[in-house]
């Protein structure tokens, strides 16, 4: 794995071998060399979140192979340890199947399976539920569509996950769609006697709400337009560290020339960019609905809020980190020139008001 690699220099050259390495790996997906070459050709053509894919598949190979080499290779590229060291396993496997599978038992499992054909919807957005599964073989794939039918994937569920956690904790519809990806087995768990078994086991119930937690995050990121785009791999682990934070009617989330102290995403509420007059009259600058990015430009360059930001009524928000979401930036490029665009937007929006308003006051 500490073999110097053989990067053409000539671009024709360059892109002649990245496709041919392209294609070893859709034939060999399991090739360390080859995953190792095909990224370090990526990086070289500057396909930035190609590379970053590749070697976390790379990385997951070599933590069941050979541990040693897996973390060698997360020193040697410092956004994919980044992203490893910090991503967890939001499912629990080791804790949630095992109680599962103990609490029904393993004939009553085998006597109540159901198959699933690639393809096959499990739950449709938009339906009513309250159960939940356990994917016993298989793969399942979780996305939502928006009102222009748009798709997202959300999630890959797999072998020994659950799926419909959210409308078994809350019963009612379902926020998203679950779709076999190959050919899999899923077992419904029956509603009272699984509340019964969480009843006698908190830790497990712990767990469950957790995922839960962690799913629900992962969807309000993925609603968000800018963010939408970004590989799923890299909202996750968003999603594993940002957290919701509330604030009341009125309240002053940042003053004008302020450090943003993190990426806010509006998840509920509006707030607005106001500005003080010499009389002490509160002028609207711009509002600032539920969906908005708020600081998002400070993960590309230095900035500051451009005006005081006020909640107009309650606001929810969900808070990520600075450091995070500048590492998703570096692994994902296309991101910061949107994230610069749409903070050089919002200035010259801000500025035109004001100069309107004083050209008014004149």
């Amino acid at each position: 794995m500490n073999q110097q690699e053989n990067i053409p220099s000539d671009p024709v050259a360059l892109q002649e071998a990245t496709d041919a390495y392209g294609g070893l790996i859709e034939i060999y997906p399991d090739n360390t060399n080859y995953l190792q070459h095909y990224a370090a050709l990526c990086l070289a053509s500057d396909k930035q979140a190609t590379a970053l894919e590749v070697l976390q598949r790379l990385h997951g190979i070599l933590k069941e192979k050979s541990p040693k080499e897996a973390r060698e290779l997360a020193a040697r590229y410092p956004q994919l340890g980044q992203i490893c060291t910090s991503l967890l396993q939001e499912h629990n496997y080791d804790r949630l199947y095992p109680s599962l599978h103990k609490a029904f038992g393993k004939l009553w499992i085998l006597l109540h399976q159901r198959k699933l054909n690639e393809g096959e919807a499990l739950y449709q957005q938009g339906e009513k539920g309250d159960t939940l599964s356990l994917l016993l073989k298989g793969e399942l794939a979780v996305f939502i569509e928006d009102e222009h039918g748009e798709k997202t994937l959300l999630n890959l569920i797999q072998q020994h996950d659950i799926v419909g956690e959210a409308c078994f904790l809350n019963p009612g519809i379902r926020i998203a769609s679950i779709v076999a990806n190959s050919k899999s087995t899923i077992v419904e768990l029956p509603r009272q006697k699984l509340l019964t078994s969480l009843i006698q086991n908190p830790e497990t119930q712990e767990a469950l709400e957790k995922t839960a937690d962690f799913r629900h995050m992962l969807r309000l990121i993925s609603d968000n337009a800018a963010l939408k785009s970004i590989p799923m791999n890299l909202r996750q682990y968003m999603a594993q560290k940002a957290n919701l934070l509330h604030y009341t009617a009125k309240s002053l989330i940042y003053q004008a020339g302020a450090t943003f102290n993190g990426i806010d995403l509006i998840v509920n509420g509006e707030a607005h960019y106001t500005m003080e007059t010499k009389q002490g009259k509160s002028i609207r600058l711009e509002s600032v609905p539920c969906g908005s990015l708020i600081g998002d430009a400070s993960a590309v360059r230095h900035a500051t809020s451009p005006a005081n930001l006020v909640t107009l009524n309650e606001l929810t928000i969900a808070h990520i980190p600075t450091a995070v979401f500048t590492t998703v930036v570096a692994a994902y490029p296309p991101l910061k020139e949107t994230l610069t665009q749409h903070a050089d937007e919002q200035r010259v929006r801000i500025m035109q008001t004001i100069s309107q308003y004083l050209q008014q006051s004149q």
